[in-house]
């Protein structure tokens, strides 16, 4: 989980259904793990889909470039797929075929 892209108090994205999930601006570590747990809860992800946090310096966001819609699947601790930067250059259909194959 990395630095939240539309706050809600901040340059907010509107709900666009019940299911939209709105969290403020992190201004510390332990923010920013609250909102990954309440990802985790609000989503209803199963246990074998962890969630991690980045440091408040953001440098995972920084070495992978993630603030935009990727997909990362970490295996065994390490990177088994990194997908493309989105909205335009991710694909689905490659991560359930990486997720399949695994």
């Amino acid at each position: 989980y990395i630095d939240e892209a539309h706050p809600s108090d901040g340059w907010a994205a509107p709900g666009i259904s019940p299911s939209s999930f709105e969290v403020k601006k992190h201004k510390s570590q332990e923010e920013r793990c609250a909102a990954a747990h309440q990802l985790l809860e609000h989503f209803s992800l199963p246990p074998q889909c962890q969630v991690v946090a980045d440091c408040m310096d953001n440098n995972a966001n920084v070495a992978y470039g993630v603030s935009f819609e990727r997909v990362c699947i970490v295996q065994r601790q390490k990177i088994a797929y990194l997908g493309g930067k989105g909205p335009f250059f991710y694909n689905l259909q490659e991560v359930r075929l990486c997720i399949l194959t695994m």
